[in-house]
């Protein structure tokens, strides 16, 4: 799920660098997948999904993709929305 909000997620991480010489004015969220699985992003995968994805291809190549597909190896992140971008 993705959201805008005024305040900063105190846990979730900051994908994009945020630029001294702009105004911050919300951030976009996304919640981690709720669902079991999920559509593949290796750019979004987390540590645990690339450490299972090396596990699986060290023991079955065939089946390596499978921790992409799993959604409990993505986690929440925020980037923010600054004011020239509205």
């Amino acid at each position: 799920m993705i959201y805008h909000s005024k305040t900063k997620h105190p846990h979730y991480p900051i994908l994009c660098p945020i630029r001294n010489d702009k105004r911050i004015v919300g951030w976009w969220i996304h919640d981690p997948p709720n669902t079991i699985f999920t559509l593949p992003n290796p750019k979004r995968l987390s540590v645990k999904g690339w450490i299972q994805f090396g596990i699986c291809c060290t023991m079955l190549l065939p089946c390596s993709f499978i921790p992409c597909f799993l959604s409990f190896n993505y986690e929440g992140y925020q980037y923010p929305v600054y004011e020239d971008d509205l």
